[in-house]
């Protein structure tokens, strides 16, 4: 290292006051004429000859000397120490024929490399001494560099000279760390499907309770739904079986005055016409065979609907009417709708998409309800399908009690719930989301507060196709 020094100011010491270098040995020794007689040492040495634009000598502890610029005579005739005698501090040489040199230390590893001998007039010529100095501290620069190179050689030839046996059991180690980690990660994998899987068997268990809480509400509408045709059913089929009876007994008659071969038969069988008013019943026959069809269409499609609505395991895709299916879950929550809303269908001419019908059933049914229960009496609930670029999509809005924009942002965070306590899982709009994320899909909502709620749902034709 190279002691502080000012470089305006440089105290020269005669080369017999102080004290010598030995003749110590570095770890990875690089000779003098490595440094500055190989190749790249030339290239340095005349990079030094254009700073100095002086000629200088460096020498070597053991006596080596490299003239700069190479081949110049006068520095040869420098004063020099004498060889092993290279100074630790800047000194005066003095020579014999009384002609005396500056003599700079050049430093590695705390001890003196080499020494940099100029003329002894530079020492009266600041910016030349500066030069000197600024020339040695590049040659200490240069030495460490030189020695770098040494230890990546070294190191190199190290890696090469390792024996075939040492690496034989480098690879053996290499090879048992590597089937201890593919063994850790096979079971890692094994409890990655184990946890996936019981994440989805709850995510199912989820799906499930707002299914059964949603079919818990509408128990008692579709009771009522299915009630009414049943009723009126059973009705007519007590009239049905009075009129059999008396068209049964009406042939029975008739078939015995044909047989008897009366006379006054046409007249008797008039009066038993008459009797048991055969016109009305036959006027009447074709109107309860009627309705009773149409009430038994009407619970055929509430328990369609209800049987839809309420298988959550199947996982097929099929081609789907989105117009039917809406209607669908308006089937269901008619009972709840005709005491509440005027319901306002403005269905477009949409093509079929491919989805599961069950999954975006529970979708439809869920935010009808959550319209249904923001409205008071006499409420507004419009339903809106038309076609859009990629697919379909359906508005579902009412003129209810609206949310504010702090609900808004949570509405499909999982138990996120408006409702009282006992009203809702909290999970209706969050399971909503999710389906309609899986069919690739897009969900949003609008709402202002007190002036009603707009939910807008989008679907592609075909989940996973390229447009």
């Amino acid at each position: 290292m190279r002691p502080t020094e000012s470089n305006d100011k440089l105290e020269l010491i005669d080369m017999d006051e102080i004290e010598q270098c030995g003749q110590g040995t570095f770890d990875r020794d690089v000779t003098f004429n490595e440094i500055f007689m190989s190749p790249q040492g030339s290239e340095f040495t005349t990079w030094l000859s254009a700073l100095l634009a002086r000629e200088i000598l460096v020498v070597g502890r053991n006596g080596e000397s490299v003239p700069i610029p190479t081949g110049a005579k006068k520095a040869i005739n420098l004063p020099r120490p004498p060889k092993g005698a290279l100074p630790t501090k800047p000194a005066r040489i003095k020579g014999t024929n009384g002609i005396s040199s500056i003599g700079i230390p050049v430093y590695h590893e705390g001890d003196t490399f080499a020494l940099l001998i100029a003329d002894g007039e530079m020492f009266e010529d600041k910016g030349q001494l500066r030069k000197l100095k600024t020339a040695a501290d590049m040659i200490e620069w240069y030495i460490h560099v030189m020695y770098q190179q040494r230890m990546i050689s070294e190191l190199h030839n190290h890696t090469q000279k390792s024996s075939y046996e040492e690496l034989v059991a480098e690879h053996e180690r290499v090879l048992e760390s590597e089937k201890k980690y593919r063994e850790l990660a096979e079971t890692l994998e094994q409890r990655v499907q184990k946890r996936k899987k019981e994440l989805e068997r709850a995510q199912r268990q989820l799906v499930q309770q707002e299914k059964m809480a949603s079919i818990g509400q509408l128990s008692a509408g579709v009771a009522h739904e299915i009630n009414n045709p049943t009723g009126f059913v059973h009705s007519n089929l007590h009239t049905l079986k009075k009129y059999h009876q008396k068209i049964i007994e009406v042939l029975k008659i008739s078939r015995s005055l044909f047989e008897s071969g009366k006379k006054s038969k046409d007249n008797e069988f008039l009066d038993l016409w008459e009797q048991h008013d055969l016109d009305y019943v036959l006027e009447d026959l074709p109107v309860l065979v009627n309705e009773s069809y149409k009430g038994t269409e009407r619970i055929i499609r509430i328990v369609r609907s209800l049987s839809r609505f309420s298988h959550v395991d199947e996982d097929e895709m099929e081609w789907i009417n989105v117009n039917e299916l809406l209607d669908s879950a308006v089937e269901l929550l008619w009972n709840e709708i005709k005491h509440k809303a005027e319901l306002i269908k403005d269905y477009g001419n949409l093509p079929q998409i491919k989805g599961n019908p069950n999954q975006l059933s529970q979708v439809f049914v869920n935010l009808i309800i959550n319209a249904l229960q923001s409205m008071d009496n006499e409420g507004k609930l419009t339903l809106v399908t038309k076609p859009v670029d990629f697919g379909v999509e359906i508005q579902v809005e009412d003129n209810g009690k609206g949310m504010s924009s702090e609900n808004l942002s949570q509405i499909f965070n999982p138990f996120f719930t408006t409702k009282p306590v006992g009203q809702g899982t909290g999970l209706g709009l969050s399971i909503s989301y999710e389906i309609i994320t899986t069919h690739e899909g897009d969900i949003r909502v609008e709402s202002e507060l007190w002036k009603g709620t707009t939910f807008y749902v989008r679907l592609p034709v075909e989940p996973g196709r390229e447009e």
